[in-house]
């Protein structure tokens, strides 16, 4: 069994459903963060989208600003709690108030040789956070059932009955302040709207074994193969200097110089699957 975290129960749940939710931070800690966040970001920053995460930004400052304070509380606290990781980068996630508009179902990035390891997200929330508010919606165990080349303008085998897979099999996960969501990045989540009349703050924590490179794949738009690179530990941070990421997340990426060593390149073979396929998998899982 791959051991990810230090406490057996925890490590055996994770491996099943993908995901787990602990304690880790105090209310001293959890007002010391906001009271940072409220006026070193929030402050300068417009909040344009409805979601806005620190790593889209332009801001190369924010976002230092927001990795840094990420790594400070979190990183020393998860060292006891995972097996072996290290951080990749840290994010600021503020969701604003909106009736309708929800984060949808996806997979995050390929980060590491998921065939021998799996990286991480850890996802903290620093107020009570539930379905009203933007609560992280999870589909359990489809972590191990679905795309392991997960990258830049790469069209997922999903994409065309995500809404379906949500409505059939996505799970309200609400925490408390304080808690954390600790989720493979492989896992399908997605978040409901905020429907209150206050932003919904949350953090989170990008992590990887130490002992694997970073893994990171686009699909080159010019000639539709898809490209494997390693790259180092501030790729994330600076990419959103070279590009306008938050609109080339929504449009497609153009621009293909990546800061890393192209470790290999092959066609874009990836075959949909039905909703059928899907539902037969995870019951059978």
């Amino acid at each position: 069994m791959q051991q990810i975290f230090t406490n057996e129960l925890l490590n055996k749940s994770f491996l099943e459903n993908g995901f787990v939710k602990l304690q880790l931070l105090g209310e001293v800690e959890v007002t010391e963060i906001l009271t940072s966040i409220k006026k070193n970001y929030i402050e300068k920053n417009e909040l344009n989208e409805t979601l806005n995460v620190s790593l889209w930004s332009n801001n190369l400052e924010l976002k230092i600003f927001a990795d840094n304070l990420i790594k400070k509380y979190l990183a020393k606290k998860l060292e006891r709690v995972l097996v072996n990781y290290e951080p990749i980068w840290g994010d600021i996630l503020i969701k604003k108030t909106h009736l309708t508009k929800s984060f949808e179902m996806h997979q995050d990035w390929t980060f590491v040789d998921e065939n021998k390891s799996m990286s991480v997200n850890v996802w903290c929330a620093l107020q009570d956070v539930n379905y009203w508010n933007g609560c992280l919606q999870v589909v359990p165990k489809s972590h191990e059932l679905l795309d392991k080349i997960r990258g830049l303008n790469i069209v997922p085998s999903y994409s065309s009955y995500r809404t379906e897979i949500e409505k059939r099999y996505a799970v309200n996960v609400e925490v408390k302040k304080g808690e954390v969501v600790v989720f493979s990045h492989a896992l399908l989540h997605a978040s409901s709207p905020n429907r209150t009349l206050k932003n919904r703050i949350c953090i989170g924590l990008n992590l990887k074994p130490k002992d694997q490179p970073i893994t990171h794949f686009i699909l080159d738009t010019e000639t539709n193969k898809i490209k494997k690179y390693h790259v180092n530990n501030d790729y994330f941070i600076n990419i959103g200097t070279k590009t306008n990421f938050s609109k080339s997340i929504k449009t497609g990426f153009r621009n293909t110089d990546i800061d890393g060593v192209l470790m290999d390149e092959f066609e874009d073979k990836m075959e949909p699957f039905s909703i059928k396929d899907f539902s037969e998998k995870i019951v059978n899982y």
